[in-house]
């Protein structure tokens, strides 16, 4: 039977043959840790691993986190142990984290202290080229999500008890 004469599969029958292949094979895999959540409240912990090509986001259970005794932080090098896991409801593949444990500090860390020094080495970090902070800055710099009530709540008190300030907004995620 060829490929157009097979039944064509619904997405939920795509994504469940997709998922059970998937969900069968156990990898060993190291990568630099680039994206952290561990916020309480949370059942998981949600990071993203990467190297020079590729990048992965995982999610580990609260309780194999703690079990594994490792605090990650980004840009710490992890050996992993987990499976390939598919989220049908968004069409989202994770690796679903079994086992954590650390592999080195990571590429991302070596690139920090480098320049820290390559600035240090110039003069660049020296206390006394620092300016002070104005007692009334005129330029406020805020870096939040574009959307959401914090920024908003943000520059509703700016305009109410410093209204002479100019917000300069950076949105992240």
């Amino acid at each position: 039977m060829t490929n157009s004469e097979r039944p064509a599969l619904s997405v939920s029958a795509a994504m469940a043959l997709a998922k059970g292949a998937l969900e069968g094979v156990i990898v060993r895999l190291v990568g630099e840790v680039s994206e952290l959540s561990n916020k309480p409240g949370y059942k998981a912990v949600y990071f993203t691993v990467k190297d020079k090509s590729a990048s992965l986001p995982c999610m580990m259970w609260n309780n194999r986190y703690r079990a594994a005794g490792v605090q990650m932080r980004v840009g710490q090098l992890v050996e992993l142990t987990g499976r390939f896991t598919l989220y049908a409801a968004k069409g989202r593949m994770n690796f679903d984290v079994f086992s954590v444990a650390l592999a080195g500090e990571g590429n991302l860390r070596l690139q920090v202290a480098n320049l820290a020094r390559k600035l240090s080495a110039e003069g660049l970090m020296d206390p006394t080229r620092k300016l002070p902070i104005p007692v009334f800055p005129l330029i406020i710099g805020l870096v939040t999500s574009p959307r959401g009530d914090a920024v908003h709540d943000v520059l509703r008190t700016l305009r109410r008890r410093f209204p002479v300030a100019r917000v300069l907004l950076a949105g992240v995620a």
